[in-house]
């Protein structure tokens, strides 16, 4: 017959197995759902998860779901007054809209008559970038290829690469693939590709500036699959003195069903035609943010 001594020891032994037990399981349901939970799940399902529709508004005694008490602000202008006023908040709209592209057109004096070509690489005896057409070493095409790297200095980072064809004729492309880590708790890792294709137009420029925009395709691709969307783009490149260089892109468009934002800003210094930049880089989707410090290099050519 076991003695009390005994008993309380196996009592204690069972207590403190089932309590490992219980924490054990308490660790791995807690844990569980948290496997992969990272900024790039939240993106996935930003870009790949339908939004639920919004509610409808409540319908007013009416039948009107918009209708309102409050009073209508325009009632005591008559329909001309009301005319105007509409014609006139569109004629500013349609300036404030219209200033990405008639300020840098005024600021570099562009009038579409000088034909400009390109130099070897930015301050090859010439002021900035582009020189009259014909001229010694000129040519009609430029190409920038970079490669840089950049960090959130926490748990994201990312290398990538870009290339831009510039022509004189005033057309290009351009198309920058990145690949993005995150870490993980536990020593995991997760990544995913981010990039996108466009076709520009050089709508403003001269010697020392270019301003582009132009329209094309957003993706991502990771293991599970491959999404698209559609993308405004708008950048410019400025030469103010040798050796510098300062260069800006935005994208504005969307990834699946998430809407997209990406600014970019970088200034380098030119040795020949190698530049080492460094600068700062932002993207904005849905739920995910991220903001980061760049470094790279870029050939022009």
């Amino acid at each position: 017959m076991a003695t009390p001594q005994a008993v309380f020891h196996r009592t204690l032994l069972r207590v403190a197995r089932d309590s490992i037990l219980a924490c054990a399981v308490l660790c791995l349901a807690i844990a569980g759902p948290a496997h992969g939970q990272g900024q790039f799940d939240t993106l996935r399902q930003d870009v790949r998860t339908p939004n639920p529709g919004d509610p409808s508004p409540p319908a007013s005694p009416s039948g009107d779901p918009y209708a309102s008490s409050k009073p209508d602000l325009l009632s005591n202008f008559d329909d001309d007054a009301k005319s105007t006023m509409f014609l006139g908040t569109l004629c500013l709209g349609g300036i404030a809209l219209s200033s990405p592209l008639w300020g840098p057109y005024a600021l570099a004096g562009d009038d579409f008559s000088t034909s400009r070509w390109f130099a070897p690489f930015p301050y090859d005896n010439v002021p900035g970038y582009m020189t009259m057409e014909g001229l010694e070493h000129s040519r009609p095409w430029s190409c920038q290829l970079s490669a840089d790297y950049a960090t959130g200095l926490g748990d994201l980072d990312s290398t990538g690469g870009h290339l831009l064809l510039s022509t004189a004729s005033r057309f290009g492309a351009d198309t920058s693939a990145r690949y993005l880590r995150e870490r993980l708790p536990g020593d995991r890792q997760d990544s995913l590709w981010l990039g996108d294709g466009n076709l520009v137009f050089c709508f403003a420029r001269n010697e020392q500036m270019q301003w582009r925009t132009g329209l094309g395709l957003n993706w991502l691709d990771d293991r599970q699959q491959t999404d698209f969307g559609f993308n405004f783009t708008y950048g410019f490149d400025w030469f103010p003195r040798k050796p510098w260089v300062a260069s800006t892109e935005i994208d504005w468009g969307t990834l699946g069903r998430s809407g997209l934002f990406h600014f970019r800003g970088t200034v380098g210094v030119l040795v020949n035609r190698f530049e080492a930049y460094t600068g700062y880089e932002y993207y904005d989707f849905d739920r995910v943010h991220s903001n980061s410090l760049i470094g790279g290099v870029r050939l022009w050519f």
